[in-house]
C-alpha cells in the first residue's frame, strides 16, 4: 500500500515552510478505521448467523410438530373408520335379526291365520 499524503492548507502556504508530513499517522488512523469496520462487520455476521440458527431451529421444531399433527390426524381417521365400520356391522346384524323375526312371524301367520286376529 502506498502512503497517502494529507493535504492541508498549511501545505499550500509557502510561508508555512516545508516541514515533512507524517504519513504514518494517516496510515495508522486508516488501519484503525478499517479494523473497527471489520469488527463491526464480524459482529453483524455473528448476529446474523445466530438469528439464522434460531430460525432454523424453530423451523425444524415446527416441522416436527406438523409431522406429529399429521400422524395424529391419520390415526384419528383410522380410528373413526373403525368405529364407523363397527357401527355399520352392528346395524346390519340388528336389521338381520329383525328381518328374521319378521319372517318367522309371517311364516307363523300364514300357517295359523287365527293367531293374526288374536294379535
Amino acid at each position: 500500500m502506498t502512503p497517502v499524503e494529507a493535504v492541508y492548507e498549511d501545505d499550500l502556504d509557502p510561508a508555512a515552510g516545508d516541514a515533512p508530513i507524517s504519513t504514518e499517522v494517516v496510515d495508522d488512523e486508516l488501519f484503525a478505521q478499517i479494523a473497527q469496520i471489520n469488527r463491526q462487520d464480524n459482529d453483524q455476521r455473528q448476529e446474523h448467523d445466530n438469528q439464522q440458527q434460531q430460525m432454523e431451529g424453530a423451523l425444524v421444531e415446527k416441522e416436527k410438530l406438523l409431522d406429529h399433527i399429521k400422524e395424529s390426524q391419520k390415526q384419528m381417521q383410522v380410528e373413526l373408520m373403525d368405529m364407523m365400520k363397527n357401527q355399520y356391522h352392528q346395524k346390519v346384524l340388528e336389521l338381520t335379526k329383525e328381518i328374521t323375526t319378521l319372517e318367522k312371524d309371517k311364516a307363523e301367520a300364514s300357517h295359523n291365520p287365527g293367531a293374526l286376529s288374536q294379535a
